[in-house]
C-alpha cells in the first residue's frame, strides 16, 4: 500500500507516527526515515525505543542547500536497499517538491516496494500541483491535509483576512501580507 498524506495542514507526520506505532503493534519491521530533518525532533526517541528503526539526513532544520540534496539521494539510496515492512519517508514529498529528488527517484521508491510488498507511507508539503498530480497518480491512498487555521498562515492587516503561509500578498487587495495574528503553538517539536 502506498499511502502519500501532503498539504499545508498539521497531521502530515503525526499521521505517520501513527502508523508507524500500528505497525510496530503488529509486528512489522519499520523504518522511519526523515528527509531534511536531523533525527532530533521528539517522536525519534520514543519510536526507537518502540523497536523502529530512525533514519534521517542529519540537516540542521531545512536549510534547501546542495549538501541537504546530496543527503536526501544517500537516504533514498539506503532505503533503497533494505526491505522492512513498512517505511515511513517523511518529509519525502517536500524533497521532491523542491527539487532535491525527481518523479523518477519517487517512483523508483514507489516501485521497489510494490515489487517487495513494502508499504510505504511519504509525507510533506507540495506546493506544486503538477507534482501533487504526479504523487496522487502512483498512490493507494493520498490524504491532502488542509489547514483551516495553522499559525504559519499570514494575515492581511486590511482586509482582516487570514491566508495560507505561502501567500505573500492578499488577494484582495494586493498589500504585502504580514505573519499570522498570534496563535497558540502546540506540541510541535
Amino acid at each position: 500500500m502506498i499511502y502519500s498524506i501532503y498539504g499545508f495542514g498539521k497531521v502530515k507526520t503525526e499521521a505517520s507516527i501513527g502508523l508507524t506505532i500500528r505497525s510496530i503493534a503488529n509486528a512489522d519491521k519499520v523504518i522511519y526515515a526523515q528527509f531534511l530533518k536531523d533525527n532530533s525532533s521528539g517522536e525519534c526517541g520514543i519510536l526507537k525505543q518502540l523497536g523502529a528503526d530512525v533514519w534521517s539526513t542529519d540537516t540542521n532544520g531545512f536549510r534547501f542547500s546542495d549538501e541537504d540534496k546530496a543527503n536526501c539521494y544517500k537516504l533514498l539510496d539506503r532505503l533503497l536497499k533494505h526491505y522492512p515492512d513498512v517505511i515511513i519517508a517523511d518529509e519525502i514529498l517536500v524533497a521532491y517538491d523542491l527539487g532535491f529528488l525527481t518523479f523518477k527517484d519517487i517512483r523508483s521508491l514507489v516501485d521497489n516496494c510494490n515489487a517487495r510488498g513494502i508499504d510505504l507511507c511519504m509525507t510533506g508539503r507540495i506546493i506544486s500541483k503538477d507534482k501533487r498530480n504526479n504523487i496522487t497518480s502512483i498512490s493507494d491512498i493520498v490524504t491532502n491535509a488542509y489547514a483551516v487555521k495553522h499559525w504559519f498562515n499570514t494575515y492581511c492587516p486590511d482586509c482582516k483576512c487570514e491566508y495560507e503561509y505561502y501567500y505573500k500578498y492578499c488577494p484582495k487587495c494586493g498589500r504585502e501580507l504580514k505573519e499570522s495574528k498570534p496563535s497558540k503553538r502546540g506540541r510541535d517539536f
